[in-house]
């Protein structure tokens, strides 16, 4: 991973949660839908790796907030 400023970080870590708060709604209307199940456990999966990456992004977030103020 290249450099990341804090700033830059939180910006990704925002537009995950905001990726992950729409496919919470794609979720929700594929249930509602009676989507195939496997449709909806895929949906569930990128689910999963969104709350991996934003778990990661924290971690640099903190890491580089760390570094910055020494």
């Amino acid at each position: 991973m290249s450099k990341m400023t804090s700033e830059k970080a939180q910006r990704h870590i925002k537009s995950l949660y905001e990726k992950k708060k729409l496919l919470d709604i794609r979720i929700e209307t594929s249930y509602a839908e009676r989507v195939k199940d496997e449709e909806i456990q895929e949906l569930k999966h990128q689910k999963v790796r969104l709350n991996d990456d934003i778990v990661k992004y924290t971690r640099v977030l903190n890491t580089t907030q760390e570094q910055e103020n020494g």
